[in-house]
């Protein structure tokens, strides 16, 4: 696989008037000391470096010179960005410093954070779908249905799942969960494909007199050899569906037929109710 990899960096540094500030905080790390001569007083709150965290620190010293620091740092599933002010003297300055990569791999080109020492690109075949390393998130997948972790461990046996809570009703998803071992300053391409054009619908089945055809009965569909297994109240989930369709069903008595029209909706679980099966 070719790859190319370029991180970027942007950097500003301003001169800015002394003046005072209130800080609000949630929990943090809090370190006072105050020797006879000075104080000192250190807040800190660190980022979970994971995409949506937020970390920041404070510092402040008071003696014979008056100093006084602020970093904070985001983390997105694009990039890391951080900024830094300093204050001594009456003066202060800062800097603003993002950080990433640009990689074109699997015919696309991916924004990421800094590249680690392997990656992975995971394809899920579906645009939003929440995507874990190691059970930790790490984005979503963006319009091409992909998207490239960047901090996999080498010669290991990655867990790499996705979640599939949001996905509409009518997507199936075979596997959701898979193991990838990449070579160091390698990467590799992890394919966890949704289908959201599966023409499936939830057919309830019923014999000549009205009653439900049994549960573990069999049904084959259009001559295929894949079986499908009937549940309760005569209810088959089949895939692969036709505009018109023909099923063969297997009971404990024998063997009867049922055929039936199919349209799909998108977003929404079609219900084909009453089909007889004769």
């Amino acid at each position: 696989m070719g790859i190319r990899s370029h991180i970027l960096s942007l950097a500003a540094l301003a001169s800015l008037p002394a003046s005072s500030a209130t800080l609000g905080v949630s929990p943090v790390l809090v370190d006072i000391s105050m020797p006879r001569t000075h104080g000192k007083l250190s807040m800190t709150r660190s980022s979970k470096n994971v995409p949506g965290s937020f970390g920041w620190r404070v510092n402040y010293t008071d003696g014979e010179h008056r100093r006084a620091s602020a970093s904070a740092n985001h983390v997105t599933s694009h990039n890391d960005v951080m900024a830094v002010v300093h204050a001594a003297e009456g003066a202060a300055s800062g800097n603003l410093t993002a950080t990433g990569s640009l990689v074109m791999a699997d015919g696309d080109v991916f924004l990421a954070r800094r590249i680690g020492e392997a990656f992975a690109i995971v394809d899920a075949g579906h645009a939003g779908v929440p995507v874990l390393s190691q059970n930790r998130p790490v984005g979503k997948t963006g319009k091409n249905g992909k998207i490239l972790i960047a901090d996999v461990v080498p010669y290991h046996q990655n867990k790499i799942e996705i979640e599939t809570g949001d996905l509409p009703i009518d997507a199936e998803v075979l596997q959701t969960e898979t193991h990838a071992v990449v070579a160091r300053n390698g990467g590799s391409v992890v394919k966890l494909n949704v289908a959201t054009r599966v023409n499936a619908a939830m057919v309830v089945l019923q014999f000549g007199d009205g009653s439900f055809v049994p549960p573990g009965s069999a049904v084959t569909l259009n001559g295929n050899s894949e079986t499908f297994i009937v549940g309760y109240d005569g209810q088959a989930y089949l895939t692969g569906l036709e505009s018109a369709n023909s099923a063969v069903v297997e009971h404990a008595e024998g063997t009867c037929r049922a055929s039936f029209a199919y349209a799909p909706q998108a977003g929404v679980q079609v219900f084909i109710d009453g089909v007889s099966c004769r």
